[in-house]
Parts: C-alpha cells; sequence; structure tokens
C-alpha cells in the first residue's frame, strides 16, 4: 500500500486501473495535498489529517480501452490508500441511491440526536451511518438498548441496527470532562466540608460574657 509521495520535481505516485468503459473514474485518498491528474484533467488535494479529509472525487469517462491512469504529485512523505482509483458504473450507483433510505424522522440537539428508523417488513438488519466524524465521546443506543461506543465507516460514525431495528439515540460528551466534572464535584464536597466544620467549630466555641461597668469614679 503506498504510503508516501514524492515532491513535485519528481514523477509522483502513478495508479493504474482497468474499468468498464464508459463507467466514471474516480479517485479517493483523504489526507492527500497535491496535485491529482488523469484522464486530462488535474485536480487539487486539500487533505490534512484529523482535520479536512478529501471526498471522493470523478477524474472523468473511462475511455474506450478501458485503461486509467492517476498520478498524485506533492510534497514529502504522504499517506496514499491502495484503492485510490475506481470506477463507478453510473446506472448502477444511481439504482443504489435510490434504494438507500433516511430516517422516518429526525431530531438534533447540540450534543444529541435522535432518529426513527424506517422497517422493511423483512427482518433484515444494517448500519446507521450519520454523516458525523467518528471521534471519541460519542456514545449511541438502539431501540433503548445499551449505551455503545458507534464504528467509524471512512471516518463517520457507524452503528450496527438489529433486525427491525426503529428508534435510535446517540450522544456526544467530550473526553476529559466527566473525569472533570467528578474533580470539580469532588473540590464542591471538600469546601462545603470545610465550611460546614469551621461552621461547627465557631458554635462550639465559647462566647466570653462583657460584663458591664456601672460605676466609674471619676480621678479626683
Amino acid at each position: 500500500m503506498p504510503d508516501h509521495v514524492t515532491g513535485p520535481e519528481s514523477a509522483g505516485t502513478v495508479f493504474t486501473a482497468r474499468c468498464a468503459p464508459g463507467s466514471t473514474a474516480v479517485w479517493y485518498a483523504p489526507w492527500f495535498t497535491g496535485d491529482v491528474s488523469g484522464l486530462g484533467v488535474t485536480t487539487k488535494g486539500v487533505g490534512r489529517p484529523d482535520v479536512t479529509a478529501n471526498p471522493v472525487r470523478p477524474l472523468g469517462t473511462v475511455p474506450a480501452g478501458g485503461t486509467v491512469s492517476l498520478r498524485f504529485t506533492g510534497q514529502g512523505r504522504q499517506y496514499v490508500p491502495e484503492h485510490a482509483l475506481g470506477c463507478v458504473a453510473p446506472d448502477r450507483l444511481a439504482a443504489a441511491v435510490r434504494a438507500a433510505r433516511g430516517p422516518v424522522s429526525l431530531t438534533a440537539g447540540g450534543h444529541t440526536l435522535a432518529a426513527v428508523l424506517p422497517r422493511d417488513g423483512r427482518g433484515t438488519a444494517g448500519t446507521a451511518v450519520l454523516a458525523l466524524p467518528a471521534v471519541a465521546g460519542w456514545g449511541c443506543s438502539v431501540d433503548g438498548g445499551p449505551v455503545r461506543a458507534p464504528r467509524s465507516y471512512d471516518g463517520l460514525l457507524a452503528v450496527p441496527l438489529g433486525r427491525e431495528a426503529s428508534r435510535l439515540s446517540c450522544s456526544y460528551l467530550p473526553q476529559g470532562l466527566k473525569s472533570g466534572l467528578a474533580a470539580s464535584g469532588a473540590g464542591v464536597l471538600v469546601l462545603a466540608a470545610v465550611a460546614a466544620g469551621a461552621a461547627r467549630r465557631a458554635r462550639r466555641r465559647p462566647i466570653p460574657l462583657i460584663r458591664p461597668i456601672h460605676d466609674i469614679s471619676p480621678d479626683s
């Protein structure tokens, strides 16, 4: 699997594939930065690891010969997937898009989302893919079951669904927040204990009586 490309002063890294003539050639290298050229077209990759990912990008129509070559030219060592070049049949893609089904309803808050899922009546299981980065801190529950960390599907949140799943709920809790809240709560308890102890000691301390002096003789 190629994991680097050379600088623009050299030939770069080339991928070659054979595809069905008339299909659409696409490239996918999410973290690549540099020029991507093939079929007489040059596009610019602007990926940065964990910051910006390139989407799947069309390159052009596969010629009658069925051979497609793709060249990556960038600076320094960069990661390029093993299958960076592929081909898509437009009619099959359109059919797959038509068959894809979204939720019946979706409710999203600041750090939560809930969805009612469609049911096909065939008892088939699937995976819900959410258009959210697959970062730590997310927890999801299917049909009110236990909360589990979702999986990653090409960098997106993916939640396996059981047969005839009907509800999905997810929430996000930033890493470190739970332990930070626990530490803050412990600090508040310590302060409260100190204040309560000081108050009890103040109540137990005897209050000195000041006896008034009524007779004060003037100096003769």
